[in-house]
Protein backbone atom coordinates (compact mmCIF):
# COMPACT_ATOMS: atom_id res chain seq x y z
CA UNK A 1 0.00 0.00 0.00
CA UNK A 2 2.72 2.27 1.08
CA UNK A 3 4.67 1.35 -2.26
CA UNK A 4 1.70 2.38 -4.82
CA UNK A 5 1.19 5.53 -2.83
CA UNK A 6 4.52 6.58 -3.02
CA UNK A 7 4.47 6.13 -7.00
CA UNK A 8 2.01 8.03 -7.22
CA UNK A 9 3.09 11.15 -5.65
CA UNK A 10 6.35 10.42 -7.35
CA UNK A 11 7.49 13.22 -10.22
CA UNK A 12 10.31 11.58 -12.64
CA UNK A 13 12.20 14.33 -14.96
CA UNK A 14 14.20 13.15 -18.15
CA UNK A 15 17.54 15.56 -18.82
CA UNK A 16 18.34 15.88 -22.37
CA UNK A 17 21.65 17.62 -23.44
CA UNK A 18 21.59 18.86 -26.99
CA UNK A 19 24.30 20.96 -28.73
CA UNK A 20 24.49 25.45 -29.04
CA UNK A 21 23.76 24.04 -33.28
CA UNK A 22 20.73 21.77 -32.67
CA UNK A 23 19.20 24.06 -30.31
CA UNK A 24 17.55 26.57 -32.73
CA UNK A 25 16.15 23.22 -34.92
CA UNK A 26 14.46 21.84 -31.86
CA UNK A 27 13.09 25.34 -30.49
CA UNK A 28 10.10 25.88 -31.50
CA UNK A 29 8.02 29.45 -31.30
CA UNK A 30 6.05 29.96 -28.84
CA UNK A 31 2.24 29.92 -29.22
CA UNK A 32 0.81 33.11 -27.49
CA UNK A 33 -0.90 32.28 -23.63
CA UNK A 34 -4.70 31.77 -24.22
CA UNK A 35 -6.92 32.94 -21.06
CA UNK A 36 -8.81 29.90 -19.86
CA UNK A 37 -12.71 29.87 -21.10
CA UNK A 38 -14.99 31.23 -18.02
CA UNK A 39 -17.06 28.82 -18.80
CA UNK A 40 -14.80 25.92 -18.91
CA UNK A 41 -15.00 22.97 -16.00
CA UNK A 42 -12.00 23.41 -13.50
CA UNK A 43 -13.24 21.38 -10.99
CA UNK A 44 -11.57 18.48 -9.92
CA UNK A 45 -12.38 14.93 -11.30
CA UNK A 46 -14.52 13.15 -8.39
CA UNK A 47 -16.39 10.02 -9.09
CA UNK A 48 -20.31 9.35 -7.54
CA UNK A 49 -19.83 5.25 -6.98
CA UNK A 50 -22.95 3.85 -7.15
CA UNK A 51 -23.66 0.31 -4.66
CA UNK A 52 -22.90 -2.20 -7.48
CA UNK A 53 -19.60 0.13 -8.12
CA UNK A 54 -18.14 0.48 -5.12
CA UNK A 55 -16.79 -3.18 -4.59
CA UNK A 56 -14.64 -3.11 -7.50
CA UNK A 57 -13.78 0.30 -6.27
CA UNK A 58 -12.47 -0.71 -3.23
CA UNK A 59 -10.33 -3.81 -4.60
CA UNK A 60 -7.99 -1.46 -5.83
CA UNK A 61 -6.81 0.35 -9.41
CA UNK A 62 -3.89 1.95 -11.11
CA UNK A 63 -3.68 5.22 -8.34
CA UNK A 64 -4.60 5.47 -4.64
CA UNK A 65 -7.69 7.05 -4.02
CA UNK A 66 -9.59 9.00 -1.29
CA UNK A 67 -13.33 8.16 -0.67
CA UNK A 68 -16.03 10.37 1.23
CA UNK A 69 -19.09 8.17 2.65
CA UNK A 70 -21.95 11.02 2.98
CA UNK A 71 -25.70 10.77 3.14
CA UNK A 72 -27.75 10.91 0.24
CA UNK A 73 -29.35 14.65 1.03
CA UNK A 74 -25.53 15.84 2.10
CA UNK A 75 -24.70 19.30 0.28
CA UNK A 76 -23.24 18.65 -3.09
CA UNK A 77 -21.40 22.39 -3.16
CA UNK A 78 -19.66 21.55 0.13
CA UNK A 79 -18.52 18.50 -1.67
CA UNK A 80 -16.82 19.99 -4.92
CA UNK A 81 -15.37 22.66 -2.62
CA UNK A 82 -13.63 20.36 0.16
CA UNK A 83 -12.44 18.19 -3.19
CA UNK A 84 -11.18 21.81 -5.05
CA UNK A 85 -9.01 21.99 -1.84
CA UNK A 86 -8.12 18.14 -1.73
CA UNK A 87 -7.07 18.19 -5.33
CA UNK A 88 -4.57 21.13 -5.22
CA UNK A 89 -2.64 19.04 -2.35
CA UNK A 90 -3.05 15.71 -4.08
CA UNK A 91 -2.99 15.93 -7.50
CA UNK A 92 -2.13 12.15 -8.21
CA UNK A 93 -5.14 10.75 -6.38
CA UNK A 94 -8.36 9.82 -7.70
CA UNK A 95 -11.02 10.81 -5.30
CA UNK A 96 -15.13 9.71 -5.08
CA UNK A 97 -18.05 9.93 -3.45
CA UNK A 98 -20.98 6.93 -2.11
CA UNK A 99 -23.90 8.45 -1.17
CA UNK A 100 -24.84 6.12 1.78
CA UNK A 101 -28.27 4.90 2.11
CA UNK A 102 -28.70 1.54 3.71
CA UNK A 103 -26.09 -1.31 2.89
CA UNK A 104 -22.66 -0.62 2.50
CA UNK A 105 -19.61 -2.68 1.88
CA UNK A 106 -19.00 -4.41 5.75
CA UNK A 107 -15.25 -3.08 4.97
CA UNK A 108 -16.09 0.06 5.54
CA UNK A 109 -17.06 0.76 9.29
CA UNK A 110 -18.97 4.03 9.01
CA UNK A 111 -20.71 5.51 12.41
CA UNK A 112 -20.87 8.86 11.70
CA UNK A 113 -21.08 11.51 8.62
CA UNK A 114 -19.40 12.50 6.27
CA UNK A 115 -16.41 10.05 6.45
CA UNK A 116 -13.48 9.53 4.64
CA UNK A 117 -11.13 6.34 3.54
CA UNK A 118 -8.17 5.84 2.18
CA UNK A 119 -8.44 3.58 -0.79
CA UNK A 120 -4.47 1.82 -2.09
CA UNK A 121 -3.64 -1.80 -3.26
CA UNK A 122 -7.10 -3.65 -2.40
CA UNK A 123 -7.05 -2.27 1.69
CA UNK A 124 -8.84 0.15 2.88
CA UNK A 125 -7.94 2.96 6.01
CA UNK A 126 -10.20 5.18 7.71
CA UNK A 127 -8.94 8.94 7.79
CA UNK A 128 -9.64 10.98 10.86
CA UNK A 129 -10.14 13.87 9.83
CA UNK A 130 -12.86 16.50 8.12
CA UNK A 131 -11.05 19.28 6.39
CA UNK A 132 -8.74 18.98 3.25
CA UNK A 133 -5.60 20.18 5.33
CA UNK A 134 -6.19 17.30 7.81
CA UNK A 135 -7.06 14.49 5.10
CA UNK A 136 -3.88 15.87 2.91
CA UNK A 137 -1.66 15.48 6.22
CA UNK A 138 -2.60 12.15 6.96
CA UNK A 139 -2.32 11.05 3.22
CA UNK A 140 1.10 12.34 3.21
CA UNK A 141 2.40 10.69 6.83
CA UNK A 142 0.93 7.39 5.18
CA UNK A 143 2.87 7.94 1.91
CA UNK A 144 6.20 8.60 4.05
CA UNK A 145 5.46 5.98 6.07
CA UNK A 146 5.39 7.75 9.28
CA UNK A 147 2.11 7.63 11.75
CA UNK A 148 -0.75 9.78 11.07
CA UNK A 149 -1.42 9.38 14.77
CA UNK A 150 2.57 11.57 15.43
CA UNK A 151 0.32 14.90 13.22
CA UNK A 152 -1.03 17.50 15.72
CA UNK A 153 -2.21 21.17 14.99
CA UNK A 154 0.09 23.57 16.71
CA UNK A 155 -1.56 26.90 16.97
CA UNK A 156 1.24 29.33 18.41
CA UNK A 157 3.51 27.92 16.11
CA UNK A 158 5.48 31.01 15.17
CA UNK A 159 2.80 33.71 17.24
CA UNK A 160 4.52 37.00 18.65
CA UNK A 161 4.42 36.55 22.53
CA UNK A 162 2.78 32.89 22.79
CA UNK A 163 5.57 30.26 22.62
CA UNK A 164 4.33 26.54 21.86
CA UNK A 165 5.90 23.73 23.96
CA UNK A 166 5.16 20.10 24.20
CA UNK A 167 3.97 18.45 26.74
CA UNK A 168 7.77 17.35 28.38
CA UNK A 169 9.40 20.83 27.62
CA UNK A 170 6.99 22.22 30.84
CA UNK A 171 9.34 20.84 33.35
CA UNK A 172 12.91 22.51 31.35
CA UNK A 173 11.54 25.91 29.95
CA UNK A 174 8.64 26.53 32.32
CA UNK A 175 8.95 24.75 36.07
CA UNK A 176 12.77 24.51 36.34
CA UNK A 177 14.63 27.42 38.39
CA UNK A 178 17.21 29.12 36.07
CA UNK A 179 18.57 32.45 35.46
CA UNK A 180 15.93 34.44 33.72
CA UNK A 181 12.85 32.18 34.56
CA UNK A 182 11.60 34.56 37.79
CA UNK A 183 8.13 35.05 35.78
CA UNK A 184 4.47 33.86 36.42
CA UNK A 185 4.04 31.87 33.58
CA UNK A 186 0.77 32.05 31.39
CA UNK A 187 0.05 28.47 30.05
CA UNK A 188 -2.72 27.81 28.20
CA UNK A 189 -3.88 23.60 27.19
CA UNK A 190 -5.87 23.30 23.98
CA UNK A 191 -6.85 20.70 21.88
CA UNK A 192 -7.45 20.81 18.01
CA UNK A 193 -11.21 20.06 17.33
CA UNK A 194 -12.08 22.33 20.16
CA UNK A 195 -13.40 25.42 18.70
CA UNK A 196 -13.81 27.13 21.93
CA UNK A 197 -9.80 26.70 22.19
CA UNK A 198 -9.74 28.65 18.39
CA UNK A 199 -11.78 31.46 19.89
CA UNK A 200 -9.81 32.24 22.26
CA UNK A 201 -6.51 32.24 20.43
CA UNK A 202 -6.33 35.94 19.13
CA UNK A 203 -7.32 37.11 22.86
CA UNK A 204 -3.90 35.29 24.34
CA UNK A 205 -2.02 36.66 21.38
CA UNK A 206 -3.40 40.33 22.56
CA UNK A 207 -3.13 40.04 25.96
CA UNK A 208 0.41 38.78 25.44
CA UNK A 209 1.50 41.86 22.87
CA UNK A 210 -0.36 44.37 25.96
CA UNK A 211 1.50 42.51 28.18
CA UNK A 212 4.85 44.13 27.25
CA UNK A 213 3.48 47.76 26.54
CA UNK A 214 2.22 47.82 30.25
CA UNK A 215 4.11 49.10 33.33
CA UNK A 216 2.32 47.02 35.92
CA UNK A 217 4.31 43.23 35.68
CA UNK A 218 6.03 44.41 32.32
CA UNK A 219 9.17 41.68 32.05
CA UNK A 220 7.45 39.50 34.77
CA UNK A 221 5.10 37.85 32.56
CA UNK A 222 5.29 35.16 29.82
CA UNK A 223 2.57 33.31 28.09
CA UNK A 224 2.99 29.81 26.32
CA UNK A 225 0.81 27.30 24.72
CA UNK A 226 0.38 23.30 25.31
CA UNK A 227 -1.57 21.10 22.54
CA UNK A 228 -3.10 18.80 25.19
CA UNK A 229 -3.99 15.94 22.42
CA UNK A 230 -0.86 14.70 23.00
CA UNK A 231 -0.90 14.79 27.25
CA UNK A 232 -1.09 17.04 30.60
CA UNK A 233 2.37 17.16 31.78
CA UNK A 234 2.42 17.26 35.10
CA UNK A 235 -0.98 19.60 35.75
CA UNK A 236 -4.44 17.84 35.49
CA UNK A 237 -6.58 20.00 33.72
CA UNK A 238 -10.25 18.71 33.96
CA UNK A 239 -11.44 20.39 30.16
CA UNK A 240 -9.83 22.37 27.27
CA UNK A 241 -9.53 25.32 26.92
CA UNK A 242 -7.82 25.67 30.36
CA UNK A 243 -5.49 28.45 31.19
CA UNK A 244 -3.45 27.94 34.40
CA UNK A 245 -0.96 30.87 36.04
CA UNK A 246 2.31 28.91 37.03
CA UNK A 247 5.18 30.31 39.03
CA UNK A 248 8.19 28.91 40.67
CA UNK A 249 7.48 25.43 39.60
CA UNK A 250 3.97 25.47 41.08
CA UNK A 251 0.62 25.82 40.07
CA UNK A 252 -0.93 28.48 41.47
CA UNK A 253 -3.93 29.14 40.12
CA UNK A 254 -6.44 28.90 37.27
CA UNK A 255 -8.61 30.72 35.20
CA UNK A 256 -12.58 30.47 36.34
CA UNK A 257 -14.43 32.43 33.32
CA UNK A 258 -12.34 32.08 30.16
CA UNK A 259 -13.80 35.04 29.09
CA UNK A 260 -11.22 36.45 26.30
CA UNK A 261 -11.03 40.37 26.79
CA UNK A 262 -10.30 39.43 31.30
CA UNK A 263 -7.32 37.19 29.99
CA UNK A 264 -4.63 39.57 30.46
CA UNK A 265 -6.21 41.92 33.91
CA UNK A 266 -6.38 38.13 35.10
CA UNK A 267 -2.39 37.44 34.69
CA UNK A 268 -1.41 40.72 35.69
CA UNK A 269 -3.84 40.53 38.70
CA UNK A 270 -1.70 37.04 39.26
CA UNK A 271 1.24 38.40 38.95
CA UNK A 272 1.05 41.32 41.42
CA UNK A 273 0.03 38.08 43.86
CA UNK A 274 2.32 36.16 43.12
CA UNK A 275 6.29 37.25 41.76
CA UNK A 276 8.29 38.12 44.73
CA UNK A 277 12.17 38.76 43.61
CA UNK A 278 13.58 35.92 45.66
CA UNK A 279 11.10 32.99 45.33
CA UNK A 280 10.89 29.78 46.77
CA UNK A 281 11.40 26.90 44.10
CA UNK A 282 9.38 23.69 43.91
CA UNK A 283 11.97 20.98 43.02
CA UNK A 284 9.79 18.02 42.31
CA UNK A 285 6.70 17.65 39.99
CA UNK A 286 4.04 14.61 40.05
CA UNK A 287 4.23 12.40 36.71
CA UNK A 288 1.82 13.26 34.37
CA UNK A 289 -1.68 12.05 35.83
CA UNK A 290 -2.86 11.47 32.22
CA UNK A 291 -0.17 9.65 31.09
CA UNK A 292 1.29 7.02 33.08
CA UNK A 293 4.27 6.18 30.85
CA UNK A 294 2.27 6.37 27.88
CA UNK A 295 -1.33 6.58 28.61
CA UNK A 296 -2.75 10.13 27.45
CA UNK A 297 -5.70 12.73 27.43
CA UNK A 298 -7.62 10.23 24.60
CA UNK A 299 -8.86 8.74 28.25
CA UNK A 300 -10.79 11.93 28.52
CA UNK A 301 -12.16 10.96 25.09
CA UNK A 302 -12.81 7.21 25.75
CA UNK A 303 -14.85 8.56 28.90
CA UNK A 304 -17.01 10.98 26.87
CA UNK A 305 -17.58 8.17 23.86
CA UNK A 306 -18.34 5.30 26.91
CA UNK A 307 -20.57 7.92 28.18
CA UNK A 308 -22.51 8.63 25.23
CA UNK A 309 -22.54 4.89 24.19
CA UNK A 310 -24.33 4.59 27.93
CA UNK A 311 -26.56 7.16 27.13
CA UNK A 312 -28.08 6.00 24.35
CA UNK A 313 -28.04 2.33 24.99
CA UNK A 314 -30.18 3.05 28.19
CA UNK A 315 -32.86 4.73 25.65
CA UNK A 316 -32.78 1.91 23.41
CA UNK A 317 -34.12 -0.12 26.43
CA UNK A 318 -35.92 2.73 27.39
CA UNK A 319 -40.08 1.79 27.93
CA UNK A 320 -42.23 2.56 25.00
CA UNK A 321 -44.53 3.45 27.77
CA UNK A 322 -43.00 4.57 30.35
CA UNK A 323 -44.33 4.57 34.21
CA UNK A 324 -43.75 8.03 35.96
CA UNK A 325 -40.95 5.78 37.68
CA UNK A 326 -38.96 5.55 34.78
CA UNK A 327 -39.52 8.98 33.97
CA UNK A 328 -38.17 10.58 37.41
CA UNK A 329 -35.09 8.24 36.54
CA UNK A 330 -34.55 9.36 33.35
CA UNK A 331 -34.44 13.44 34.79
CA UNK A 332 -32.04 12.25 37.86
CA UNK A 333 -29.78 10.31 36.08
CA UNK A 334 -29.00 13.59 33.43
CA UNK A 335 -29.54 15.48 36.54
CA UNK A 336 -26.39 13.96 38.18
CA UNK A 337 -24.54 13.65 35.01
CA UNK A 338 -24.90 17.77 35.09
CA UNK A 339 -23.90 17.79 38.44
CA UNK A 340 -20.81 15.38 39.07
CA UNK A 341 -19.64 14.94 35.63
CA UNK A 342 -15.85 15.49 35.70
CA UNK A 343 -15.93 17.70 32.81
CA UNK A 344 -17.00 21.69 33.83
CA UNK A 345 -17.59 22.89 30.54
CA UNK A 346 -19.45 19.57 29.77
CA UNK A 347 -21.38 20.13 33.02
CA UNK A 348 -22.69 23.44 32.67
CA UNK A 349 -23.52 22.62 29.10
CA UNK A 350 -25.99 19.82 29.69
CA UNK A 351 -27.03 21.96 32.39
CA UNK A 352 -28.41 24.59 29.65
CA UNK A 353 -30.07 21.43 27.89
CA UNK A 354 -31.71 20.40 31.21
CA UNK A 355 -33.72 23.41 31.84
CA UNK A 356 -36.58 22.45 29.84
CA UNK A 357 -36.27 18.43 30.85
CA UNK A 358 -35.26 15.51 28.60
CA UNK A 359 -37.71 14.23 26.34
CA UNK A 360 -38.69 11.61 28.29
CA UNK A 361 -42.66 10.40 27.14
CA UNK A 362 -41.40 7.75 25.15
CA UNK A 363 -38.15 5.52 23.93
CA UNK A 364 -38.52 7.21 20.50
CA UNK A 365 -38.84 10.01 22.08
CA UNK A 366 -35.67 9.92 24.14
CA UNK A 367 -33.58 8.23 21.50
CA UNK A 368 -34.28 11.10 19.34
CA UNK A 369 -33.62 13.86 22.15
CA UNK A 370 -30.40 12.25 23.41
CA UNK A 371 -29.07 11.31 19.32
CA UNK A 372 -29.62 15.23 18.57
CA UNK A 373 -27.91 16.59 21.77
CA UNK A 374 -25.18 14.16 20.92
CA UNK A 375 -24.96 16.19 17.27
CA UNK A 376 -25.20 19.36 18.89
CA UNK A 377 -21.83 18.63 20.58
CA UNK A 378 -20.29 16.60 17.49
CA UNK A 379 -20.99 20.31 15.71
CA UNK A 380 -19.39 22.24 17.76
CA UNK A 381 -16.20 19.77 17.75
CA UNK A 382 -16.42 20.15 13.82
CA UNK A 383 -17.16 15.61 13.90
CA UNK A 384 -19.62 14.41 11.72
CA UNK A 385 -23.34 13.99 12.54
CA UNK A 386 -25.07 10.82 13.37
CA UNK A 387 -28.39 9.90 11.56
CA UNK A 388 -31.06 10.11 14.47
CA UNK A 389 -34.40 7.84 13.02
CA UNK A 390 -35.06 5.09 15.83
CA UNK A 391 -34.31 2.67 13.49
CA UNK A 392 -30.80 3.47 12.77
CA UNK A 393 -30.31 3.93 16.26
CA UNK A 394 -31.94 0.56 17.68
CA UNK A 395 -29.56 -1.15 15.15
CA UNK A 396 -26.81 0.26 16.91
CA UNK A 397 -27.54 0.00 20.27
CA UNK A 398 -30.25 -2.20 21.04
CA UNK A 399 -28.78 -5.22 21.85
CA UNK A 400 -28.49 -7.86 25.07
CA UNK A 401 -25.03 -7.58 27.32
CA UNK A 402 -23.68 -10.59 26.04
CA UNK A 403 -23.75 -9.13 22.39
CA UNK A 404 -21.90 -5.81 23.38
CA UNK A 405 -17.95 -5.72 22.29
CA UNK A 406 -14.73 -4.01 22.59
CA UNK A 407 -15.86 -2.40 19.09
CA UNK A 408 -18.96 -0.83 19.64
CA UNK A 409 -17.17 1.22 22.90
CA UNK A 410 -14.67 1.98 20.22
CA UNK A 411 -17.07 3.31 17.64
CA UNK A 412 -19.87 4.71 19.76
Amino acid sequence: MVEEMSAAVKIRMKVVRISEQDRGAKQKPKKPKVAPDAGANTEPSVVTLRAADLETFLDGGDRPAVLMVKPRSGPWSEVRALFAALSAKLSRFRFAVYNHEEDIDERLQVSAYPAFFLVAGGQQEPIPASSAEEIAAFVAARVHGRDPAQLRTKLYVGALGVLELEPHELEPVVLKDYEGNNRVWIVKYYAENCSACRSLKPELLRAAEEAETRPKCRGALRFAAVNADSALGPFRVASVPAILAIYAGRKVAEMEKLEGERILDWAQEQCSKRWTPTPSWQKTWPQDPMSDEGRNVSRWKELGQGTWFLLHSLAAGYPDQPSEADRMAVVALLGALGQLYPCPVCRRWLQDQLQEGPKADSRQSLSRWLCELHNQVNLDLGKGLHFCDTFRLDLKYMMQCSSSSQARWRDA
